[in-house]
């Protein structure tokens, strides 16, 4: 018994600093990236990950409404940084793809990212990094 009271404490908290580790990674997102907002770096990341991405293949990716995804689309077009192209034999389908801009301020997001990581782990031993690589990713896999 105790022990499962443990570990739902435990399970608390690591609730409690996820998302303590969320709002700070907005905070901070925005505070330093002018360019981009967090939810338009998420799109973005997710177009260029994915190869023949629409926009309902990267509204289930990221998980949120289709709507929504457009409206983000739509925004990050405007800007230039992402382009919208007919598929043939699809009515409604469009290929996203992201333009040199929005490769360039990805590139600057992922320097600042790794920069910010870097930062935060300066006082970490290699083998603590390792470690807790390997256990956000089984945590992120769902194992």
């Amino acid at each position: 018994m105790a022990e499962a009271t443990s570990r739902h404490a435990h399970l608390g908290q690591i609730f409690t600093e996820l998302r303590i580790f969320v709002a700070r990674l907005r905070r901070e997102w925005n505070d330093r990236s002018p360019d981009i907002t967090f939810a338009e770096s998420v799109l973005l990341n997710a177009v260029r990950r994915a190869e023949g991405a629409t926009a309902a293949g990267i509204a289930s990716e990221i998980g949120i409404d289709k709507s929504t995804v457009s409206r983000q689309i739509a925004a990050v077009e405007r800007r230039g940084l992402l382009t919208r192209q007919s598929i043939e034999g699809e009515r409604r389908a469009q290929l996203l793809t992201l333009t040199p801009e929005g490769m360039r301020i990805l590139d600057t997001v992922d320097e600042m990212r790794l920069a910010a990581i870097a930062d935060r782990l300066k006082t970490w031993t290699d083998e603590e990094v390792a470690t807790f690589e390997r256990l956000l990713s089984r945590f992120n896999e769902g194992r």
